[in-house]
């Protein structure tokens, strides 16, 4: 369940920095050395798409990444396996947390999961209402859960 939480928060990083790096005038790993209308392209998309689900982001991405180039395209893939890898290694850190959770955080942990696991909301919807559910927790829970998180 908090693997879901933590998959979530990387996507919503990957994404966060990914946006940040458009907004900074930096490019994503994948866009290095691209043209600047391909980069132009990139953020428009991320600009259009950014309130949507996560699942509709996605394929948005996708079908971008799939028009471009042979380099871009595979050096998108290699972003995904990274961003894979990631998720992996958060989803072995949460196995080992939820292992020593309280029986109050693992309910929490379930709730902040079906937020994290819900592909209808936006990346925006589910960080606003997994930071309300975490401020409305009981300060020990919160703080069981954001030690865990910390690593």
């Amino acid at each position: 369940m908090f693997n879901k939480i933590i998959l979530a928060i990387v996507a919503l990083i990957g994404l966060s920095a990914v946006l940040a790096q458009q907004q900074d005038g930096g490019v994503p790993p994948f866009l290095s050395g691209a043209p600047a209308d391909v980069i132009q392209s990139f953020g428009a998309l991320l600009q259009a798409n950014a309130h949507k689900p996560e699942k509709e982001i996605d394929a948005a991405v996708e079908g971008w990444a799939g028009k471009q180039s042979a380099a871009i395209q595979g050096k998108f893939k290699e972003f995904k396996t990274q961003l894979s890898k990631m998720n992996g290694d958060a989803e072995a850190a949460h196995t080992a947390a939820v292992s020593k959770f309280s029986p109050e955080a693992k309910a929490a942990d379930t709730k902040l999961a079906a937020i994290a696991a819900n592909p209808a909301l936006s990346p925006n919807q589910k960080g606003e209402q997994i930071e309300t559910l975490m401020k409305g927790l009981p300060e020990k829970v919160r703080s069981e859960i954001e030690k865990a998180m910390q690593g």
